[in-house]
């Protein structure tokens, strides 16, 4: 019988509410298709507020403290995480087994921490490919974001019967808000009600970079009206629909190469995006849900067609569930537990799952926080502050109820706690076995990139 492959497409900064299958929002039918075919989570979180925490977590079955950062060599920028050699990830134990481990990534924040060991990555695009049939040729003439597509795309249609782990890490809909043209005429646009003309609204990112034509959202976020605010959350919805066109594209090259029956295929994103909810745009530093909460969509051989999970999950689980579904050894004893029974739809042996959420790199206030049932509390590292909200009773999180709830909160804080600990005792354990000179030279290589990439002042 042929091995099962593994196809993971992520897609940065994608809110959990943007699916229409969740919130009526972006109009995603492939992903909502893709939904129906296998096993929809309708509370998974991200580990981390941003890419650099949240793909440690979602890469390692750790959490993001678990691994080196400043605090271990101060001579490393701030933002900096890094997975020692010596980790056994499921890409290298795929790997040994005689599989293809091929990645096309479309941002290299990612990569940073050392995340993708075992992986050899591969060109997006545009690539010089021969038209075959299913690589259809109007992608080459369309927006350049979808012809980065066409790496991943040839690699099935020639994938044969070579058993393969792929991962298609996709920029959209990260900032800048810019949608594809045949999506962006679908807009309805007052302009009147603009505070700036449309070009403004179309530049506004993390960075200020001249030469691109890109402008600091942060810089301007005061001076948005709500009816502002409203257009760069279409423009994002739009960017949204582009991504569910383009893994529409995967899903036909899977079915086409006769592969989509013994192919695990697994959707996510590393995080949110905010749009002034708790007085943020973007994403990083905070862990309210607009920036925490991710779609997460399981599909495969032998999983229930059309199963949606209430219970909460989170990327730190997501290592250790598809290392059982593909039969490999690897992780070692990581943090995270698979969640295999759920998607199976049996019972959960880890049913107390408690989803801990944290970004050791945040210039703002340290704060960790902690999902438990319907309850999250929020802690800052300070000690003297905490934030708990009632998720069922409260979905936007607009009141801190921990002053009514102090044993709760108690509890949870203490849970916390323990947790930092754990961390902190496997952090020790990676800096005694990490090279300082390639640690040295692995915090220069990272600062430069999140420099250029607007994440470094």
């Amino acid at each position: 019988m042929p091995r099962p492959n593994l196809l993971i497409v992520v897609s940065d900064t994608l809110r959990a509410d943007a699916l229409d299958c969740t919130d009526d929002a972006a109009r995603t039918p492939q992903l909502c298709g893709l939904a129906e075919r296998g096993v929809f989570f309708e509370r998974a979180y991200s580990n981390g507020p941003w890419t650099l925490p949240s793909s440690v977590s979602m890469f390692t079955g750790n959490v993001a403290s678990a691994y080196l950062q400043r605090a271990d060599a101060p001579e490393l920028p701030d933002d900096f995480l890094y997975i020692a050699d010596r980790e056994l990830l499921l890409a290298e134990a795929l790997a040994a087994e005689g599989y293809d481990v091929v990645s096309f990534l479309e941002t290299s924040i990612a990569a940073e921490p050392n995340t993708f060991q075992g992986f050899t990555q591969r060109e997006t695009g545009p690539p010089n490919y021969p038209v075959r049939e299913g690589l259809l040729p109007e992608l080459r003439q369309s927006d350049p974001r979808y012809r980065q597509m066409l790496g991943l795309l040839h690699y099935l249609l020639v994938a044969g019967d070579r058993s393969f782990f792929a991962l298609q890490w996709i920029h959209d809909p990260h900032a800048v808000y810019l949608p594809p043209q045949h999506l962006f005429e679908q807009l309805t646009i007052d302009a009147s009600r603009l505070t700036y003309p449309i070009p403004h609204y179309l530049s506004l990112g993390h960075q200020e970079d001249a030469d691109r034509g890109y402008r600091k959202l942060r810089d301007h976020q005061q001076e948005l009206s709500e009816y502002d605010v409203e257009f760069l959350e279409a423009l994002y919805l739009k960017e949204v629909e582009s991504v569910d066109e383009r893994v529409g594209y995967v899903l036909d090259a899977l079915e086409r190469s006769g592969l989509a029956e013994r192919t695990f295929v697994v959707f996510t994103s590393d995080h949110g995006e905010a749009f002034g909810e708790h007085g943020h745009f973007l994403h990083g530093g905070v862990f309210y849900e607009e920036l925490v909460r991710v779609p997460l969509i399981i599909a495969g051989p032998g999983l229930p067609r059309g199963r949606r999970v209430e219970q909460a999950v989170s990327h730190v689980d997501l290592m250790p569930t598809l290392r059982d579904l593909m039969g490999v050894e690897c992780l070692g004893d990581p943090q995270g537990a698979s969640f295999e029974a759920l998607l199976r739809g049996e019972r959960d042996p880890a049913a107390a799952r408690r989803q801990y959420l944290v970004d050791p790199t945040s210039r703002l206030e340290q704060r960790d926080a902690l999902v438990e049932g319907g309850w999250k509390l929020i802690a800052f590292r300070d000690g003297r502050r905490l934030e708990l909200y009632d998720l069922r009773g409260d979905p936007g999180e607009r009141h801190d109820v921990a002053a009514a709830h102090p044993e709760l909160a108690a509890r949870m804080q203490a849970e916390i706690a323990r947790l930092r600990t754990d961390s902190e005792l496997r952090r020790e354990r990676n800096r005694q076995l990490t090279n300082e000179d390639q640690l040295r030279r692995a915090g220069e290589e990272t600062r430069a990139h999140l420099r250029a990439l607007g994440y470094l002042d």
